[in-house]
This record gives C-alpha cells, structure tokens and sequence, in this order.
C-alpha cells in the first residue's frame, strides 16, 4: 500500500488492512502499541483489536479516531473512516510475542505482525 510506513499488509478486496506503527515499554510490566485498523468494506463500527500474550488474552480494544492518511489512501468511505486509529497497553515481559489479530466488521481477520516486547 502506497504511503505505509507500519509492518501491516493491505490485502485488497474487503479484508481488513492494518499497520502496526510502534511498540513502546511502559514499565517493567506494561509496553504500549499504537497503529491503525481499517476494513474498506466496514462503516463507522469501531474493529476489535485483539492481543494475546502467552497464549491467554492480554487486552480487547476497539479502533477510535480518524487517520486521514489512510482514508485517504484506502478511499474509505460510509463512515469507516472515523475509526481507524488503536493505542493499546497491556502486559507482556520483554522477549515476549505478542500475537495481535483485527476483526473487521464482515467476521474477517487478519494478524497484525508484530515484533517481540521490548
């Protein structure tokens, strides 16, 4: 995808696209990831952003706020622009994978790569 500065992939079609763009530790226990969700063929319903840590749940969020660069640059429209961006902290002790997956509005998923906690 033109402009993508994050580790996601844009897969065309109806999948949802997504953009990890940083990873930051908190403190000893916590580290912060920030990025985008968007799904093309969605409309203004938040998309869950799902991590898992160890193989349990970390943390469940929902993508909030705009990101005009990727309305922008995947013409979305019908209100999917206006939740696109996550920032989300949850526990994970560095070296560890964390494993994070969207969920667009039509039951699709894709996992967002992201690298070890740092």
């Amino acid at each position: 995808m033109p402009g993508n500065r994050g580790l996601g992939v844009w897969l065309g079609g109806n999948a949802p696209a997504p953009a990890l763009l940083g990873v930051s530790r908190v403190n000893d226990r916590e580290v912060a990831v920030y990025g985008w969700l968007a799904d093309p063929g969605g409309d203004a319903t938040p998309l869950k952003l799902l991590v898992f840590v160890g193989g349990k749940l970390a943390v469940a969020t929902e993508t909030q706020g705009e990101r005009p660069d990727v309305a922008r640059a995947l013409a979305l429209t019908q209100g999917a622009e206006k939740n696109v961006s996550f920032q989300v902290n949850f526990g994970c002790a560095p070296g560890q994978q964390p494993v994070m997956v969207g969920l667009g509005v039509g039951r699709q998923y894709i996992r967002i790569k992201s690298p070890s906690c740092p």
